[in-house]
């Protein structure tokens, strides 16, 4: 379970609360200048990691490691500055998390793909585990998994988004693509219309999002669109109470896993998870119930299920799909030579697989 520096600043607060209830006054002074430094000192070991390690990197902060830095002057300038400091690797912090940055092709190519198995456990910004909330759309989605659970559930993911399956998204991508233009046309160009791009690109996305994810026209452009704001709600870092969020899980992972446990709402994304369910639901429902729909509908969700129920190392022995060499090599890694591991993790459940589908629906 992860302790963010909030936790721990809450911690000693309140064991230092408990210690003046019932202390004279020396011995609490003697006590808090006690429990303070031991918690300075725990810090600031924890910040000498890479050097312990002998990798590079700029100075650490012992509280915010070198996250200020890069709120301040942005992650790209500071990112830059490091690389031409450093050399193509350093080692820095965001808040108490380790962070090691790279730009060697070969390492990132060792990483990403020869020993991609082992760096399964992502970032995670979503506090608790899917043990936490086993029926959550977001403690499901592939990249807050960890351990087994991220490899069974990748094992029947990868083969859905092999070169040659994505390829037959290109026409569907054209059309909305043209349905911008005629958008632009109608009603902006041809009445003089200032343009919103920022409001009209999102509802493109969507428009995209629906038709290559679920072959589903959402009708984006219209004023009033129930899938518009829900995506939106998401993301919405501007609201006040998304940024106490934000906060929260940053830096009180342990508090705000508590807290989601005792209300029952997700702190991470102010979304109703219901909705998508229930959306994703009905889709399931009808692809299953109708045979021909592997060769009638070439959306993702569909490769999903097709990932879901078929035997995809048949089509890579059989050269079906046009899996490139590296395409081929992500999905025989040693993920499949766990021969338990293979037999326990065919299929994924209803809500694995509804949860990969809304990371698509709400995160493109």
């Amino acid at each position: 379970m992860e302790i963010g520096v909030g936790d721990r600043f809450l911690f000693v607060l309140i064991i230092s609360t408990f210690a003046y209830k019932i202390l004279n006054l020396p011995q609490f002074f003697f006590f808090f200048i006690a429990i303070v430094a031991a918690w300075i000192i725990f810090q600031y070991h924890q910040k000498k990691h890479w050097h312990r390690l002998d990798v590079p990197g700029p100075n650490v902060n012992i509280f915010f490691g070198n996250t200020i830095k890069q709120i301040r002057n942005g992650s790209i300038d500071v990112d830059r500055e490091n690389f031409s400091k450093y050399g193509n690797s350093f080692g820095s912090f965001l808040f108490d998390r380790r962070e090691f940055c790279t730009k060697d092709p070969e390492m990132i190519r060792q990483i990403f793909i020869k020993e991609f198995s082992h760096f399964q456990n992502r970032f995670d910004f979503i506090p608790g585990r899917k043990e936490d909330a086993p029926k959550s759309l977001t403690r499901n989605m592939i990249n807050m998994l960890r351990d087994d659970d991220w490899k069974r559930v990748r094992n029947r993911v990868t083969p859905a988004f092999t070169t040659g399956k994505l390829k037959k998204l290109i026409p569907i991508l054209c059309d909305c693509t043209e349905r911008l233009c005629k958008v632009f046309e109608d009603e902006y160009a041809s009445k003089k219309k200032e343009i919103l791009l920022k409001d009209l690109y999102g509802r493109f996305l969507l428009d995209v999002i629906g038709r290559c994810g679920f072959s589903l026209d959402l009708n984006t452009y219209e004023e009033e669109n129930v899938f518009l704001e829900q995506s939106r709600l998401v993301f919405n870092f501007g609201r006040k109470a998304q940024r106490i969020r934000t906060i929260l899980c940053v830096f009180f992972p342990l508090t705000a896993k508590l807290i989601e446990n005792f209300t029952g709402k997700s702190l991470a994304f102010a979304v109703d998870e219901q909705f998508f369910k229930e959306m994703m639901g009905e889709l399931y429902e009808k692809r299953r119930a109708d045979p021909a729909a592997k060769e009638k509908y070439s959306d993702i969700f569909q490769l999903l299920m097709n990932a879901v129920e078929d035997d995809d190392d048949e089509e890579i022995a059989n050269g079906n799909g046009a899996i490139s060499a590296d395409d081929a090599q992500i999905i025989h890694n040693e993920l499949r030579s766990d021969g338990k591991q293979q037999k326990q993790g065919k299929h994924l459940t209803k809500i694995e697989l509804f949860a990969q589908g809304f990371i698509i629906l709400v995160a493109g």
